[in-house]
């Protein structure tokens, strides 16, 4: 079996704002391991060939050919499920999905090629892309088709992406780049201190580091926060609103809080420490992202003070509301 494709534009870890990482992994039971020292990337091209020893154990031999790497080692059927045998007569060439705002997901891979197909037994090799072979499409939650296999030739065949638009990153048919945004509130847990009534503040949101608000909250005269009193406020999005492909393309986003005092009476210093946790909701909740912060300390005396968050969607985990 042979397995190449071409270096993605986008890939999950893209997706959720880490740096991206490839790795060759075995799904055995009772837990899929990683090939630590298997080199891989992207384009990479690899064979693979499972011989099997007996009805209970196998040689896997795993060969990264363009990086010129071999490695073979055993497997065995688990002995605590009854050495079950290895053999059922199946052999299977997957493109495998994620799950990601509680849809399958695939980022815009192109197209997986798979050639040299196929098995043997002790009276004739055996061509899966005729016959017996069952190619099955992925589909989405709502039966939409996510990736296609076709067969180009003997022993080999393609598994495709099956772009639902023009963007490069979809969930299940959802084109997530082109969700607007339609909420964006920040909650202070005023867990170690709450917030003077004499203290105002200001609040804008920009996707990467510019000045640049798409959504703001002014609370002048702002009411004072008891300390343990969870709050939340909800910001003014700006017309029209950004999209989630508007945060990505900068990296990210930055929220500014910035405090103001009121110094009449002799008042001439406050401090705010609480955590924030900015929530961002795109496509009417289709997709949400909480971002937490921890505890900071919010500190204004004779000049205005502001705290700076910057964010890359990796904060927090992304949560569906679907």
């Amino acid at each position: 079996m042979q397995i190449t494709g071409p270096n993605p534009p986008f890939t999950d870890d893209f997706f959720l704002g880490y740096s991206t990482q490839y790795s060759v992994f075995i799904e055995w039971y009772p837990d899929p391991f990683i090939i630590e020292n298997m080199p891989a990337a992207a384009g990479d091209t690899f064979w693979c060939f499972i011989e099997l020893l007996s009805t209970t154990t196998a040689l896997i031999n795993i060969a990264n050919m363009s990086q010129a790497v071999t490695m073979a080692f055993p497997i065995s059927s688990p002995a605590d499920m009854g050495t079950p045998p290895i053999d059922n007569g199946y052999g299977a060439w997957i493109v495998e999905n994620v799950n990601l705002f509680g849809e399958p997901y695939l980022p815009q891979f192109g197209a997986v090629v798979f050639t040299d197909c196929g098995g043997k037994t002790p009276d004739a090799p055996i061509d899966p892309t005729t016959g017996t072979a069952a190619p099955l499409t992925m589909l989405d939650s709502n039966n939409y088709p996510m990736a296609q296999p076709s067969i180009v030739g003997p022993y080999a065949f393609q598994v495709a992406y099956n772009s639902p638009g023009t963007s490069s990153m979809s969930a299940g048919g959802i084109d997530a780049t082109a969700l607007t945004l339609t909420s964006a509130t920040v909650q202070f847990d005023n867990v170690s201190s709450g917030k003077d009534s004499t203290v105002n503040y200001w609040i804008s949101l920009s996707p990467g580091l510019a000045d640049n608000p798409v959504a703001t909250l002014t609370e002048d005269p702002a009411p004072g926060y008891n300390q343990g009193q969870a709050q939340s406020v909800t910001l003014a999005i700006s017309a029209p609103p950004p999209t989630f492909g508007d945060f990505l393309q900068q990296g990210g986003g930055n929220l500014v809080i910035a405090l103001n005092g009121n110094f009449g009476g002799g008042h001439q210093n406050s401090d705010w420490k609480t955590g924030v946790t900015l929530t961002l909701g795109f496509g009417n909740a289709q997709l949400q992202i909480p971002l937490t912060w921890s505890e900071i300390d919010l500190h204004v005396d004779s000049t205005n003070q502001s705290a700076s968050f910057t964010f890359n969607f990796t904060s927090a985990p992304l949560i569906s509301a679907v």
